[in-house]
């Protein structure tokens, strides 16, 4: 089915989403049960990890999939729940830019980059559209920002429920169409030869799951976001000590340390500020 565009859903969104009360930010992410995948195609965790031949796929995009569904039910309950000051607007803007729209746009990468380009090699035909969503998230994200910019909340909450639904779907459809390719065309050779290579364009290295060339987390990175972010979803569905493993002993050893936590505090502290400012 193909998916439905951000643009598809201003016309009867804009007149259904009302203000909300302002009750502060309370992470909606917390509250899924432990092991707790939120895909609608992998609904169990079993079927992610320990790592497998059928299982591959699934963990690699879990890792960022799922990190993004988290992503997607803080935006709509921050979105639902903010102040609606100028203030509130840039702290959520911040937010969006410095964690969602990082994460997202650093997943697509290193598909476009590095996984298609392997994929393509074995003869795993990557729907097109799926590479066409990727511009079109791209506008989507930058409706959330014009919005913010415009200090116009139903706008926001219009512009997110947007995001959040193409978002969703379209990573509903990779898992649906994509991962099942993958998993058929499994080889060891060429699955080691994409997890110890790097991409043509990025420089990417290392394995796709620890999406970095680097031996360490460099605070404020693209690379040490979406890394911090990946492993702190994979906390709620099992798979942390499976990802901590296959990362290089420094990145393991950072995780480990005070900087993590500092990240996590530092990172809700904006959607707080932006339900209360």
């Amino acid at each position: 089915m193909p998916s439905t565009g951000p643009a598809d859903c201003f016309g009867a969104a804009i007149d259904s989403i009302a203000r909300m009360s302002h009750g502060g930010f309370s992470d909606p992410v917390q509250k899924l049960p432990a092991r707790s995948l939120t895909s609608e195609v992998i609904s169990d965790a079993s079927s992610a990890f320990p790592l497998t031949e059928t299982s591959f796929a699934n963990y690699n995009w879990s890792l960022p999939h799922e990190a993004l569904r988290h992503e997607c039910m803080r935006l709509e309950h921050a979105a639902d729940s903010m102040s609606g000051s100028a203030t509130s607007f840039a702290r959520f803007r911040e937010y969006f830019e410095t964690y969602v729209q990082t994460l997202m746009e650093r997943h697509h990468a290193v598909e476009e980059s590095v996984l298609a380009h392997y994929l393509v090699a074995q003869k795993v035909a990557v729907p097109s559209e799926l590479a066409d969503d990727h511009a079109a998230l791209k506008a989507a994200c930058h409706a959330i920002k014009m919005a913010c910019q415009s200090n116009d909340l139903p706008l926001l909450k219009v512009a997110v429920s947007c995001f959040v639904g193409f978002l969703c779907q379209h990573m509903a459809e990779e898992e649906d169409d994509l991962l099942p390719r993958i998993s058929a065309a499994f080889q060891v050779p060429w699955i080691n030869d994409l997890v110890t290579s790097g991409s043509l364009q990025s420089g990417f290295a290392r394995s796709p799951q620890s999406w970095c060339n680097t031996n360490t987390l460099k605070e404020g990175t693209t690379t040490a976001t979406s890394i911090s972010m990946a492993y702190e979803a994979s906390k709620k569905w099992g798979g942390a000590p499976t990802y901590l493993s296959q990362l290089p002993t420094t990145v393991q050893a950072a995780l480990a340390g005070p900087m993590h936590p500092q990240f996590v505090r530092r990172k809700e502290s904006l959607l707080v500020a932006a339900c209360t400012a």
